[in-house]
């Protein structure tokens, strides 16, 4: 006969043995990393490249995917990787806020070991294609930039795709504007199909045409009014939307509401992927 004691603990053998696999699982889920450089892309964001050490590596990297990633002394960041065909390797662009991940990154030196990052996973269930959508905003903030880069560039050199893109980017300074060299090279090679909105909080030269449009001010309603003026309730057209939480709110909500500037203008929720 079993007694109400062995019941009990051949339970919490159960459970223990369970949490054990699954921590031995998470364990393993993790692979090593070596650094390689660091660039700095503004005064306080950096693009980081990594190489993958063991053979079990994803030859190209998903786009609007993202990794969990550990540094030597334990500190974790999720952070969204920026190019997808630098076979062996993987790019980040990571802001220092001095702090757990980022300010453990920012302390080290190229060939530093003990770094694991998780395989790639997606962003998003469903699959999200380069070449079904007629338009699609890109609205983003800072390093927010991270995952719209990636789509952008996929989209872009995706010879039939017939989908036309335009970026709104709020930064503080013109300085704080991440790839602005890049972004100008892909407007003039995809005039056709490529549009960029800078939003700066400060003022500049009245001489850059670049940002002319919307400066001394941060990213509002009545922008996002001038600027999405068409697509509203259209499942032909789309809304990426990365940023702080603040920021996120504004636009289009958060994870567990919808709401904002983009609910208010008329967009369905079905338009909207929002990265948080």
């Amino acid at each position: 006969m079993v007694t109400t004691n062995q019941i009990l603990t051949y339970g919490l053998v159960g459970v223990a043995g369970a949490l054990m696999i699954k921590k031995a699982s998470r364990r393993g889920s993790y692979l090593d990393v070596n650094f390689i450089e660091r660039t700095a892309l503004t005064h306080n964001v950096d693009h980081y490249k990594f190489a993958f050490k063991s053979n079990n590596t994803p030859k190209t990297i998903p786009i609007l995917s993202k990794v969990h990633l550990k540094t030597p002394d334990n500190q974790k960041g999720e952070y969204t990787p920026i190019f997808n065909d630098d076979e062996g390797y993987i790019h980040f662009m990571i802001k220092n806020y001095h702090r757990t991940a980022s300010g453990a990154l920012a302390q080290l030196q190229p060939g530093a070991e003990g770094i694991r990052i998780t395989k790639p996973h997606k962003h998003f269930k469903e699959e999200v294609p380069l070449d079904k959508f007629k338009q699609v905003y890109l609205i983003g903030a800072g390093v927010g930039l991270a995952p719209l880069w990636g789509y952008m560039n996929a989209c872009l050199e995706k010879p039939e795709s017939p989908t036309k893109i335009k970026l709104i980017y709020a930064n503080h300074s013109k300085d704080d504007i991440i790839f602005k060299k890049e972004l100008d090279d892909l407007k003039t090679k995809y005039s056709d199909r490529l549009e960029v909105v800078h939003v700066l909080k400060t003022q500049v030269d009245g001489k850059e045409s670049d940002f002319t449009k919307y400066v001394g001010s941060r990213l509002n309603n009545e922008m996002l009014k001038n600027e999405l003026s068409t697509g509203a309730g259209d499942d032909d057209v789309k809304v990426f939307v990365c940023g702080p939480k603040k920021f996120v709110s504004m636009v289009c909500g958060s994870p567990w509401w919808y709401g904002g500037a983009l609910k208010e203008l008329g967009f369905k929720k079905g338009q909207l992927y929002m990265f948080h």
